[in-house]
Parts: C-alpha cells; sequence; structure tokens
C-alpha cells in the first residue's frame, strides 16, 4: 500500500488479517483442551511446498540452519518424504527429482514450551516458566520458533466451529454427509 509523505508517495506495510480453512483431519489438539486454543497445544498439519520453504529460510523466526539440513536431507532419493504416513507396504513417496512446487508435511504447533525446552534454541529464558510459542516441525528439525512477546495473552490463531456444540468439549456433533 502507498501513502503520501509530503510531495512523493511511500510504501507501507499493514497487518492483514488473513483466513484458512483446515480439514479436521488436520487438525489435533491436547486432552486437556475444553475448546480451541485453550489447553497445553494445538497442531496443524499443513504442506509446504520445496520453494516455500527455500523462501522462508531467510525470514524472522525461522531457523535457517535447520531448513537447509532438512531440505538437503529430504533431496535425498533414499528417503521418504512421507515422514508422516510411513506405511510399509506402500512404496517411499520419494524420487530421484524434489521439483520446487513439490510439497511435503509440515506440523504447526501452538502452544506452551518450558525455558528448558527453548534453550536449546538460544533464547534467554527462564528454565521453569512456561511461554506460549509457535513452532513449526519438518520431521526431525523444527524449522522456525517464536515464542509469543506478550506474556498477558495466551490466544491461539486457532478456531473450530461445530454443527451442534458438545458442552465441555472441543468436538461437536457435524452434519452427516453421506
Amino acid at each position: 500500500m502507498f501513502h503520501w509523505e509530503g510531495n512523493r508517495p511511500v510504501e507501507a506495510y499493514e497487518p492483514m488479517l488473513a483466513v484458512r480453512n483446515v480439514s479436521p483431519f488436520d487438525y489435533f489438539w491436547s486432552p486437556d483442551s475444553p475448546s480451541s486454543g485453550k489447553g497445553t497445544f494445538d497442531l496443524i498439519r499443513e504442506r509446504m511446498t520445496k520453494y516455500r520453504q527455500m523462501m522462508s529460510a531467510t525470514l524472522p523466526g525461522y531457523i535457517t540452519k535447520n531448513v537447509v539440513e532438512a531440505l538437503q536431507q529430504f533431496a535425498l532419493p533414499e528417503t521418504n518424504r512421507n515422514w508422516l504416513n510411513p506405511v510399509p507396504d506402500k512404496p517411499m513417496a520419494s524420487s530421484l527429482m524434489w521439483g520446487l512446487d513439490d510439497s511435503i508435511d509440515v506440523i504447526r504447533h501452538y502452544g506452551l514450551l518450558s525455558g528448558r525446552e527453548l534453550r536449546r534454541y538460544g533464547m534467554a529464558v527462564d528454565d521453569g516458566e512456561y511461554h506460549e510459542t509457535e513452532a513449526v516441525v519438518l520431521a526431525y528439525w523444527t524449522i522456525r520458533l517464536l515464542v509469543n512477546p506478550n506474556l498477558h495473552t495466551a490466544e491461539r490463531p486457532v478456531y473450530v466451529i461445530s454443527y451442534q456444540r458438545t458442552p465441555g468439549k472441543l468436538p461437536g456433533h457435524g452434519v452427516a454427509v453421506g
């Protein structure tokens, strides 16, 4: 977006609310969750293309070394890119070429992590404290880690809706489709 400063246009960036649908089969919550975003953690399985991973390596919050290591590992022809659903009876989801538009599963974790866990990533926090975080995990690598800087809010960007709510529980009743 451009706005005027004096007699010349200046480019400005403004945050914009973005919403995306997540399949109920790709959303997992902690057993102590009375509703979305209110338990110990929320997990979302999503797909990232190789190109998006390469471009994200330089963005704030992403751990460049881990992104590069993961990309190198999954580029090997003997590595199974279907790391979340390894089925021994089916052939590996790999090939000699891993194109820029080919995608792979990642797990987005919203939830509490202890200072002891965060310290491994070079964050100066107290070991006994718990912090609201967002982490993106690709197999053995944490490729993104952000700590919510506002200690007074633990809101997570996860919302669910059911056709009919079940009191005190996250999953509700849906419309049967056949």
